[in-house]
């Protein structure tokens, strides 16, 4: 799997990051500033997990939820557990609550893989997913 994160604050970047080499399970393909310079290496580049932050600058997480039309897993990040119910709203796979542990990353990681593999292997090789209000369904043809 390959990730990008998004986030304004260096020393959240650099922990993300830190934690995604660790692991050794998916490679991190970019980290960003803000939503605005991570959407044309979304649009060109097969990037299938984003850790998101919700406040920033220029452009909020919430305001890239709304405005993108994106098939990328999103873990959110954030400061703020006021965010939570909201972002599950738009079908994220898990939230971060800062500061975040190595032992619950892990566990972030762990739901999005599984959720990647289980969402890329049929038991057909007749089936496709749609994806409808933010939820993907597996359509057998």
């Amino acid at each position: 799997m390959r990730c990008i994160i998004i986030d304004d604050d260096i020393l959240t970047q650099n922990l993300i990051k830190g934690f995604v080499n660790k692991s050794g399970l998916i490679t991190c393909k970019g980290v960003y500033n803000n939503p605005v310079e991570a959407q044309e290496i979304i649009k060109t580049n097969q990037i299938d997990l984003i850790f998101l932050d919700i406040e920033m600058p220029e452009m909020s997480g919430f305001d890239f939820l709304d405005t993108q039309n994106y098939f990328q897993q999103i873990i959110v990040i954030s400061g703020s557990e006021k965010y939570a119910l909201n972002t599950f709203e738009y079908g994220v796979t898990d939230y971060l609550l800062k500061p975040i542990t190595y032992e619950r990353f892990l566990k972030s990681l762990t739901k999005s893989i599984d959720k990647y593999i289980s969402f890329n292997s049929c038991e057909y090789d007749d089936c496709i997913f749609v994806k409808k209000d933010n939820l993907y369904k597996k359509i057998k043809i």
